[in-house]
């Protein structure tokens, strides 16, 4: 049976930065990630993004206990736009760093909402706050 979340609700892209813990063999991890799923309203996509992400498994493939999880963009879909829309791209560069941005390149395209999470912080280099912190209550 379909949850009240799935039949309801607008539909949302989120995207997602994970400070990850090191591997096993002490190199350091992060990854984006995007994730889809319903809400009444952007400000309810938090809650239900909390909720979702501390039941991820931890064994490691990809998240462990201890990994860091902060929204950076929140994309609203409120209609398929008819010439299609870029919704992701990152683009790697020499030891995989991450120089590339997340999208629609637009703030608003035929339907598609973008909200950008920011650092309450007004410094350009702060990082986001964690939503959750994966294995902690």
């Amino acid at each position: 049976m379909a949850s009240a979340n799935q039949e309801s609700g607008k539909l949302f892209m989120v995207y997602c930065y994970a400070d990850m813990q090191p591997s096993e063999e002490g190199e350091d991890r992060s990854c984006y990630f995007s994730y889809l799923l319903r809400a009444g309203s952007v400000e309810e996509v938090g809650d239900i993004c909390a909720a979702e992400f501390a039941k991820f498994p931890l064994d490691g493939e990809p998240f462990q206990k201890g990994d860091a999880i902060a929204i950076e963009e929140i994309v609203e879909i409120e209609d398929l736009p008819a010439q299609g829309v870029m919704l992701d791209c990152k683009v790697m560069q020499g030891d995989y760093s991450f120089v590339g941005g997340m999208a629609p390149f637009s703030e608003e395209s035929d339907g598609i909402i973008v909200y950008e999470i920011m650092p309450e912080d007004d410094d350009e280099e702060a990082e986001q706050e964690a939503l959750v912190i994966l294995g902690e209550e």
